[in-house]
């Protein structure tokens, strides 16, 4: 099982480390891949500590998506192409995680898309996905943005790390509460 301590220092350190690049308030490719990093880090630590998993769990994660963004014209045949590959391999699980698409609509045509996969999807916000005045509208489409699943016995916790900023007081030294 996950060690609590290990955990909670991980996302104290996590907050901190995102809370710097958001007072910056530019997102550079560079902070796209840190965030994604910092997120299979957490990944491999909830797996490495699992000492109940019988056997190895394979997770596909999908990341900055983007559907219907100007910027990335080809995101739905890239989305299809992902899938089908997914399809083609041995995999437990995907987790997409976050940037998925640039509104309702476009997110609501890349779970379309996702319900082609053969196994689980798991969801996880990203900053373009939520903010602190909208997560309803995410959590109606995605459902919840906080929560923990398993697979092959690995448990697995998703954390919307873009709500643990605390944007309203950047000067704030620990994030508001989490929902439950």
């Amino acid at each position: 099982m996950v060690n609590p301590a290990l955990m909670k220092t991980f996302l104290a350190q996590f907050w901190r480390a995102e809370t710097k690049i958001s007072t910056i308030g530019i997102w550079s490719a560079r902070d796209h891949v840190r965030s994604a990093c910092l997120l299979f880090m957490a990944i491999v630590i909830v797996v490495s500590l699992s000492t109940t998993a019988p056997a190895q769990a394979v997770i596909a994660q999908l990341s900055d998506i983007h559907l219907c963004s100007s910027k990335a014209p080809h995101a739905a045949i890239n989305l299809n192409s992902a899938v089908q590959m997914i399809n083609r391999m041995t995999v437990d699980s995907v987790v997409v995680s976050g940037d998925i698409g640039e509104s309702p609509t476009c997110w609501l045509q890349a779970k379309s898309i996702l319900a082609n996969l053969k196994v689980p999807v798991h969801y996880v916000p990203g900053n373009h996905d939520v903010h602190t005045l909208d997560v309803s509208l995410y959590r109606s489409v995605f459902g919840r943005d906080y929560y923990r699943f398993l697979v092959k016995n690995v448990d697995v916790i998703v954390i919307d790390s873009q709500l643990l900023g605390n944007y309203d007081n950047y000067s704030a030294t620990s994030p508001p509460p989490l929902p439950t």
